[in-house]
């Protein structure tokens, strides 16, 4: 999946390796600050993981970081991405 700009979007995590994003193995991240402490990110999935999704496939979810922080997936609309955060 790939990290995606939209409206709600207010900042950029800038990956620390400029190296590895100049070739292709790293990317930024475009978050929303939704208040301090909660920041959103948006993602979409590419043709193949979407077709893997329909046939019933699941989202993987790796952090790097223990204790785990609270974490959240949901699934929106793009009308839904672009609202505001209750």
């Amino acid at each position: 999946m790939l990290p995606a700009v939209n409206e709600r979007t207010t900042f950029t995590y800038a990956h620390p390796n400029r190296a590895a994003v100049a070739r292709g193995e790293a990317g930024d991240l475009p978050c929303e600050r939704v208040r301090p402490g909660m920041i959103r990110s948006f993602w979409l999935p590419s043709e193949e993981e979407l077709a893997v999704l329909v046939a019933g496939g699941v989202v993987e979810m790796v952090v790097f970081a223990e204790p785990i922080p609270p974490v959240s997936l949901n699934a929106l609309t793009r009308v839904q991405a672009n609202e505001e955060y209750e």
